[in-house]
């Protein structure tokens, strides 16, 4: 009995951390493939009249916006007229390492996601040699399966796309002096990203959620009819 429980309770371990990862390298591989979304963002978010009234407000002799670009227009080796002519360019050269590291790890994304169905196979195996029944076994996966999915859709569609709002507090009470324009655009660019590889786990975990359902029904049945016959042979 002690060796069976042992075994369901790797099993279910193991279960768990398959979904999780196999859920996360889909929310992953999205993030890298929206990398075009974010680019984009920060060039469309990033203007460079935005620049310039971030750059007037934190200098002490004030200028017009069209003083500024004269001003780069004369010299445009002047330090930091390059990013207000082009603050996109700019932050391209910043982003390149992080999309960089970003294409490097897609490899072994997929890889991770090849792993967790193997580790789910192996959970399967695990809580069948803890019931050696394969009508409980099938439950009991079943069931793991629609619960963990359910979460994760909770999980990504509901706490995933409030971290912006959560890192726009965290900036407002730094100490660090940050415009708060600024703050409320990288949010949003951050926010923009975000949202497609969220809807997409969102509707992956929603697909399991809706197959895993049923086939709990169906063999939460299935063990409760194995029961009355058990019980009908034991009397």
């Amino acid at each position: 009995m002690v060796l069976k429980f042992i075994s369901r309770f790797i099993g279910k371990f193991l279960l768990s951390t398959s979904l999780t990862i196999f859920i996360l390298t889909f929310f992953a591989i999205s993030l890298i493939g929206n990398l075009d979304v974010l680019k984009k963002s920060i060039k469309d978010e990033l203007t460079p009249e935005l620049i310039i009234d971030q750059i007037i407000e934190s200098e002490s002799e004030k200028l017009s916006s069209k003083q500024v670009i004269e001003l780069c227009k004369k010299n445009p080796q002047q330090k930091g007229c390059e990013e207000i002519t082009n603050p996109s360019l700019f932050f391209d050269e910043q982003l390149k390492p992080l999309v960089s590291k970003l294409e490097e790890i897609k490899p072994q994304v997929i890889l991770a996601r090849a792993a967790s169905i193997v580790i789910f196979l192996l959970s399967v195996l695990f809580i069948y040699l803890g019931t050696f029944n394969m009508i409980v076994t099938g439950y009991m996966v079943s069931f793991s399966v629609f619960l963990t999915s359910l979460f994760y859709a909770v999980f990504y569609k509901f706490l995933i796309p409030s971290l912006p709002n959560i890192i726009q507090n965290f900036l407002s009470q730094s100490k660090e002096e940050i415009p708060k324009k600024l703050i409320e655009v990288f949010i949003k660019i951050f926010s923009n990203w975000l949202q497609a590889p969220v809807n997409v786990v969102f509707n992956l975990c929603w697909i399991l959620t809706l197959i895993f359902l049923p086939l709990t029904i169906l063999f939460y049945f299935l063990k409760r009819k194995q029961s009355k016959k058990q019980s009908s042979k034991g009397q």
